[in-house]
C-alpha cells in the first residue's frame, strides 16, 4: 500500500520530504546524531508531517550499528529491500542475533503459508465483481474441494499436494496450472492498483489466492514442507477450513543469511545443546561454540512457585490479581534490596495496579 501511494504521488508525508527539504535535513541530522527510540523519531516527524520510515531509511547509510527485528534480516523479501536501502550486502555485515532460541520458530513461520476458505470465497466474489470468469470458476471448484475434504476429517490431516492439484486440473480443465496461478497473481496486483486509485484499501483476495497456489506448486516436491488441511470453528462457531503449507526446516531461511554474513554472533540464555541448534539452523561448520555458566552462585538463587495463582485468561479476576499482589508484597517486604516484577503483559500490569499493587508496597514503584 505504501509503495503504491508513493508511486502515484498520493502520500503527503513522503511528498513533504522533498517539499520541506530543510526540515527533512534537520530531522535526518537529529536521527543520525545519537540513538533514539522509534516513538521519539515518530513524534518529531509527526510534528512536521514527514514520513519517519523514509527518513530513518535515508539515515541508514551513515549508521554503523542498526537494531532491528528478525524479519528485516531473515524474511527474503524484506531483506532484499532493506539491504538495497542500506546500499550494502550481507557480506559486509556483522550480524548479532540476540534471543536466538526464538529464531527457528520465526524461520518456520516465515517459510509457511495459509489459505482460508473465507479467502477463497472472497476471491470468487472479487473475480465476479471484476469479471474474471475463469478465476471465479476455479475458486468455486477449490471451495467445493476444500469443503468435501474437510467433511471427512475431525480436525487436521496431511494432504498429498499433487492430489489436490490434479483434482483441480481435472475439474476445471486448466491445462497449465502454473501459468494460471501466475495470471491470477498478476490480475490481483492490478486490482490492488485500481482500488488504490479509487481511494479504497488495496486488498485483493485473488492476489492472495495466486500467491498461495504458486507456493503450493513450488513446494510440491520439497520434503522440507508438509501440506495440510485444517478443519476448525470460527469465533462465531461456524465450521470452516484452511489449507496450510507448513515448513519443517528453519535452515531454509537461516542458512542463506548465516552463510552470506561476514560473521555472525548468536546469543541466548537458553540455547543448549549448542550442537543441535547449530545443526538445525545450519550455522557454518567452523562456528565457534561456547556455553558459559550463570554468573550467580547457586546458593544465591531461590526459585519459588506459588501454586494458588495464574494469569490464564479465563481466571483473570480481581480476586486473583489481589492474591498476586499479596505475594508480591510479601517478597518485597522480605527482600533486603530492590525487587523487579515481570508481568505476562501490559494488561496484567495495569490490572495489578488497579488492584492495589502500588498502595501495598512501601517502596517507590517505577512502571515501564
Amino acid at each position: 500500500m505504501c509503495e503504491m501511494l508513493k508511486s502515484k504521488n498520493r502520500c503527503p508525508y513522503y511528498r513533504n520530504i522533498e517539499d520541506k527539504r530543510r526540515q527533512s535535513f534537520e530531522v535526518q541530522e537529529f536521527i543520525a546524531s545519537c540513538p533514539h527510540t522509534a516513538s521519539e523519531i515518530q513524534k518529531v516527524c509527526r510534528s512536521r508531517n514527514l514520513c519517519s520510515y523514509e527518513l530513518v531509511k535515508a539515515s541508514l547509510e551513515k549508521t554503523t550499528v542498526i537494531a532491528l527485528s528478525y524479519l528485516y534480516v531473515f524474511d527474503p523479501t524484506v531483506r532484499n529491500a532493506f539491504l538495497k536501502s542500506l546500499d550494502t550486502s550481507l557480506h559486509k555485515t556483522i550480524l548479532i542475533v540476540d534471543e536466538v532460541h526464538n529464531l527457528p520458530e520465526t524461520a518456520v513461520e516465515i517459510a509457511s503459508n495459509t489459505l482460508t476458505l473465507y479467502a477463497v470465497k472472497q476471491a470468487e466474489e472479487e473475480a465476479k465483481r471484476f469479471q474474471h470468469k475463469e478465476i471465479s470458476t476455479f475458486a468455486k471448484v477449490l471451495i467445493k474441494e476444500i469443503q468435501s475434504r474437510a467433511e471427512k476429517i475431525l480436525k487436521e490431516t496431511l494432504v498429498q499436494p499433487k492430489s489436490l492439484l490434479e483434482a483441480l486440473q481435472e475439474t476445471t480443465g486448466t491445462e497449465n496450472l502454473k501459468r494460471f496461478f501466475e495470471q491470477a497473481f498478476s490480475i490481483g496486483s492490478s486490482i490492488r492498483r485500481t482500488m488504490l486509485l479509487e481511494g479504497k484499501y488495496p486488498r485483493s483476495f485473488i492476489h492472495s489466492l495466486g500467491d498461495f497456489l504458486l507456493r503450493w506448486l513450488e513446494t510440491t516436491e520439497d520434503e522440507s514442507f508438509v501440506h495440510a488441511l485444517h478443519s476448525y470453528k470460527t469465533r462465531k462457531g461456524i465450521e470452516t477450513a484452511r489449507l496450510e503449507i507448513v515448513a519443517l526446516d528453519p535452515a531454509k531461511i537461516t542458512e542463506p543469511v548465516f552463510s552470506a554474513a561476514r560473521s555472525s554472533i548468536v546469543v541466548s540464555g537458553t540455547l543448549q545443546p549448542l550442537e543441535a541448534f547449530a545443526k538445525m539452523t545450519k550455522l557454518p561448520q567452523d562456528a565457534v561454540q561456547k556455553a558459559v555458566p550463570a554468573p550467580f552462585p547457586k546458593e544465591h538463587v531461590l526459585p519459588l512457585i506459588c501454586r494458588d495463582v495464574t494469569t490464564s485468561m479465563n481466571e483473570r479476576t480481581p480476586e486473583m490479581y489481589r492474591t498476586i499482589v499479596k505475594h508480591i508484597r510479601d517478597v518485597v517486604q522480605n527482600a533486603p534490596a530492590n525487587t523487579g516484577v515481570f508481568t505476562a503483559s501490559f494488561q496484567v500490569l495495569e490490572a495489578l495496579r488497579a488492584n492495589g499493587f502500588e498502595e501495598q508496597l512501601k517502596k517507590p514503584v517505577f512502571c515501564e
